[in-house]
């Protein structure tokens, strides 16, 4: 074997390696973001004032720092399901909430993906999704 040939192996290991660290670190933002969202609590990274009540932040205080919506919809124009991008640009991460008060996190980074589930939403963030998706409805 030449040195190039054992140098494009050794790198590919490594290239491996690094990936195998990026899908555990994907796994572990996307369980952590749905830990926070079933615990009512979570770290605002734009406001480093904690909630003095020591109360679960709101529904609004979440979505203030999400970057798109999208909004899955029946025949009936009745919300099923929100889906809420909340980091882009490395790693992709969407939190998906349903109607039911479950849900999940997918994260996307190049080309491994990641998810982790969502039991409840003690914030209410589906529920102030469709309040948001009603009025924009109506508007229409």
């Amino acid at each position: 074997m030449t040195n190039t040939e054992q140098n494009i192996i050794e790198n590919g290991l490594n290239h491996l390696d690094d990936v195998d660290e990026g899908k555990v670190s994907l796994k572990r933002h996307c369980q952590s973001i749905a830990q926070d969202i079933e615990s009512g609590y979570f770290e605002d990274t734009f406001d480093v004032t904690p909630n003095e009540d020591d109360e679960p932040f709101s529904a609004y205080d979440y979505l203030e720092d999400v970057l798109d919506f999208r909004y899955e919809i029946n025949s009936e124009f009745e919300l099923l399901e929100v889906q809420l991008l909340v980091a882009f640009g490395g790693p992709n991460i969407w939190v998906h909430l349903c109607s039911d008060g479950t849900g999940r996190v997918e994260g996307y980074w190049w080309g491994s993906r990641a998810t982790a589930r969502i039991q409840s939403d003690p914030m209410g963030i589906f529920e102030a999704c469709e309040e948001l998706f009603e009025m924009r409805r109506d508007a229409l």
